[in-house]
């Protein structure tokens, strides 16, 4: 289920955030 969720977030970021820090700062936002 995390997987499913972490995957999600990036769809939802699309290449605007492709930045693996932004994305990592929002997986540890919540």
């Amino acid at each position: 289920m995390r997987r499913n969720r972490n995957a999600k977030i990036v769809a939802t970021l699309g290449p605007a955030s492709t930045s693996r820090e932004t994305i990592e700062a929002l997986f540890h936002a919540g």
